[in-house]
């Protein structure tokens, strides 16, 4: 239909609230997100997947290497010194 402002103007069907599924009768909506707070943490959840993967990748850090070879050499000390001199 033509208004007359020169626009066309769209009548939309009225809905009856029998049809309506019960969630919209109700007035149960989506929970409202801050998309700019969304993204950041979507960006966040990337950044610590990609570490995580990295960390996987290239192995043990230092200070764990460290402790581990110093408790090996230990246990070899150990072990040497227990051992009987004519073997």
């Amino acid at each position: 239909m033509r208004a007359r402002s020169g626009w066309l103007r769209l009548r939309l069907p009225k809905t009856r609230p029998s049809l309506l599924p019960k969630q919209e009768i109700d007035g149960g909506m989506s929970e409202i997100i801050n998309l700019r707070r969304a993204r950041k943490e979507k960006a966040r959840d990337a950044k610590e997947k990609e570490a995580a993967n990295n960390r996987a990748k290239h192995g043990v850090a230092k200070p764990a290497r460290d402790l581990a070879k110093a408790r090996n050499a230990k246990a070899a000390h150990e072990l040497d010194s227990h051992k009987l001199k004519d073997e």
